[in-house]
């Protein structure tokens, strides 16, 4: 999955560079910001799932003084 995300990230960055080397004709607008958006999003998606993936969400040993019940009658 995580190279999956990182394969569109490289698709829409080609998108952005295209659009970015292009001479301009109006400016900016919230269409641009929305690619160069996304493709942080799917870069920073893609690595965390590919470097991290199996690892993401397993169990975690906690020590005692987070586990254990506290007594609320003083």
């Amino acid at each position: 999955m995580g190279l999956l995300l990182l394969a569109a990230c490289w698709h829409v960055a080609l998108i952005a560079h295209r659009l970015a080397i292009t001479p301009v004709r109006h400016p900016d607008g919230l269409a641009e910001l929305a690619l160069c958006a996304a493709v942080v999003l799917l870069l920073c998606a893609g690595m965390t799932l590919t470097f991290a993936g199996p690892w993401l969400f397993r169990d975690v040993p906690l020590p005692p003084h987070f586990t254990r019940r506290t007594d609320t009658k003083r």
